[in-house]
This record gives C-alpha cells, structure tokens and sequence, in this order.
C-alpha cells in the first residue's frame, strides 16, 4: 500500500494539487473509485481515492459535500476533483467542509485522464506491494538468524546503505490498548515518523508489531536522542488515545549479528508492558532486567521466584486474600505506611497488621533490606516470566 503523501509526492503526479491544509496524509490508498453521482456513494470502500467530474451532478457543491461526509465515514483517502467543463475549480464550500471533517481534497486538471491516473496508481501500488513483501521475507529471515552476507538483496543493501553493515539496529513499536489502530495504517505512521529521524531503513509487520531494521548512521541529525524520539512517539499516539510500547536494540557491525538486537528489543517491549516502565526504550537501560533475561532459561529464577513467594500466594488462595498485591504496594512505596494507607484506602493499623501477616507467612523481615530486595527481585521474575497473579 501507498499513502496519499507519497501520491502526492511523487512526479509521475505532479499535477495533483492539495488544497486542504492537513499535515498528516499518511492515509492509506488502497485503489480508486470513480463516482460520479451521489446515488452510487455506497460503492466506496476504505482507503479508495475517489474520483468525481461532476459529469452526473445536479448540484455539485451539495454532492461533493454529501460524498465528503459519506467517505469520512467509511474511512476513504481522498476526494480528487477533476475539474474541467462540469466542476470548473474545487469550490471553497467543499474545502472548508473539507477542513471541518478532517478529508483530503485535490484538484486534477481536465487534461489529465482518469483511466491514466488510475493506472499509474496501480503501478505504484503493484510496485509497492511487491517492495514491502521483500522488506518483510528480508526481515523474517533476518531475526530467524537464516541470512548471511551473501544473500542480502541489492534492493535492500541500496535502501539501507553501505554502512549497514557496520551499524545496523532493530527498533519494535507495538499497540498494547484494546482500542488499536489497523495495523498497516499503524505501519505507515510510524515509516512517516521515522523518516523524520532516519534516512535509510526497512520496515515490516510481524505478528501484531512493527519492526524496524535501521541503518543508525543515517540518521538526519548527528544529535538525535532517541530517547527524546522515544518519547515523541508516545506523545503523538497519545493524542489518538492509543497506548505504545517502544524497545530499541544495540547496534551491531554485522547482518548477521542484527537478530541479536531484535532480541534486545523484543526484551524491553516485555519490560514495558509488564511494569508500565514508559521512559524506558533501551536495551542499554534495561539494568537488573539484563541480568534477569541472560537466566530466563535457567532453572534457578522460577525456583528462586517460588522459594520467595509461594507462602503467600498459597495462603491468599486458601483465605481469599491479597496479601501478595498488598506486598507489591509495600515493596514500590518502600514501605511508608502513609503512603501505603493512601494508595490502597486502608488504615495505617490494617497496613501494620498485614505486614506482620506477611512476615508470618512468608518467614521473612519486611524491615530487613536483604530481604526486601529478594522479595522485590523474585516480584519482577513472577512478572516477565510466570506470571502468578496469585491474588488477580
């Protein structure tokens, strides 16, 4: 698929004009539709550009307008007005309409064919299916660890650059809200975004996650953060009400080596959306979780995790209690009964109560910081990896 910014973009279209003023034309174009009378505005699908001469108009201003907020609805590109005999200009009714509903409006001269147009948006969309089907097979095979220099496609070398090689990292962005954005109209915001930051990188949807793989030495400006890119990222889908997560990998000086920073990546995306740690992005700022991931593996965390906590997780199923949950509130507000009263709604009796309840079960000091750090440590590894919310 295309966007509308790219038609726009591109010479083979040069004669389109704009003429509403929206900055993100990252809308999706899936085909074109050519209606010509208000009565066939059923026919438009999602993502179509539509075409109209007017040529079977009574009132064109008002039929524009009802094809405008018919294609809002259903979720259409664009209204392209080939103007001519029938519509001599865009009128400006339809463009402040326009503007008032969020559509995109462009002027085609009457010179230009609609059959022409169509075909060439066609092509763009063979040329650009088949691109992003190599981008994705590339990126597969890449974090499969099943490419080696030798196999790596002249078309993905040219996008990336020479200097890939040298220093080539994975970024994942992925939705984690129940209300999600459709996932290739996700993929073209963020390609969007990241071309603002980043001249040469690949792209592609695994499972319901964008990846990208970027040539880091591209980037625009020698002093991109991209922690501050990070939080950008968050603050822009914010504003659509969608929640993110966002794990960035190292970098590493060879192709084969990249599935290493996809791994990376995929470990600070299970960080974030564990503990809601948001101003975390890098695999460099994973800290103690580093640590916890080298063992995820090993026999010795979930034995570890059980020996610390299995007392009170059989207790609260036996008793139908939280004291588990009342734990991990005990640990994050380190351990002031203020502050521990005022998050759970309780009385600082009840929380000095529950704490001796604890220290019962569990045989443990919850004033001793030896303890304390275990009882935090084995709270993280029952989050990334087992998953016994014993008191949800």
């Amino acid at each position: 698929m295309i966007t509308v910014k790219e038609v726009l973009s591109k010479k083979t279209f040069h004669y389109l004009q704009q003429h509403t003023s929206q900055d993100d034309l990252t809308q999706l174009v899936t085909g074109v539709n050519r209606v010509e009378s208000i009565t066939l505005k059923h026919l438009i699908q999602r993502n179509e550009l539509v075409v109209t001469t007017g040529e079977a108009m009574i009132n064109p201003i008002s039929e524009c307008l009802s094809l405008l907020k018919y294609m809002k609805k259903v979720g259409a590109a664009a209204l392209v007005i080939n103007t001519g005999p029938y519509i001599k200009k865009v009128p400006e009714e339809v463009k402040l309409y326009a503007e008032e509903v969020g559509c995109i409006v462009i002027e085609m001269p009457w010179r230009i064919r609609i059959a022409d147009m169509t075909k060439k948006i066609f092509e763009e969309l063979v040329k650009r299916t088949k691109r992003q089907s190599e981008e994705i097979v590339f990126i597969e095979k890449l974090i499969s660890k099943k490419i080696t220099n030798e196999e790596i496609p002249v078309e993905i070398i040219n996008d990336l650059g020479e200097d890939f090689l040298f220093e080539g990292v994975v970024v994942i962005v992925k939705q984690t809200n129940k209300r999600e954005m459709e996932i290739n109209v996700f993929h073209e915001r963020l390609r969007e975004l990241f071309h603002q930051k980043y001249n040469k990188f690949i792209s592609g949807i695994v499972g319901q996650m964008v990846v990208f793989v970027i040539n880091r030495s591209s980037r625009v400006s020698e002093t991109m953060n991209f922690t501050k890119f990070g939080k950008e990222l968050y603050a822009y889908f914010d504003k659509k009400k969608i929640t993110i997560a966002i794990g960035k990998g190292e970098s590493y000086p060879n192709i084969t080596e990249v599935y290493k920073s996809y791994d990376e990546a995929l470990q600070v995306i299970t960080v974030v959306q564990n503990q809601d740690e948001k101003w975390l992005f890098k695999y460099k700022d994973l800290g103690v979780y580093q640590f916890l991931f080298a063992l995820k593996d090993s026999p010795i965390l979930p034995q570890f995790c059980k020996e610390m906590l299995a007392g009170v997780w059989e207790y609260d199923r036996c008793n139908n209690q939280k004291y588990y949950s009342f734990l991990r509130v005990f640990l994050e507000e380190n351990g002031h009964a203020n502050a521990i009263s005022k998050r759970l709604f309780i009385h600082r009796n009840t929380v000095s109560y529950r704490v001796q309840r604890i220290e019962k079960i569990l045989d443990r000091s919850l004033t001793n910081n030896l303890d304390k750090t275990s009882l935090s440590l084995a709270i993280l590894i029952d989050d990334l990896f087992l998953h016994n919310r014993a008191d949800d």
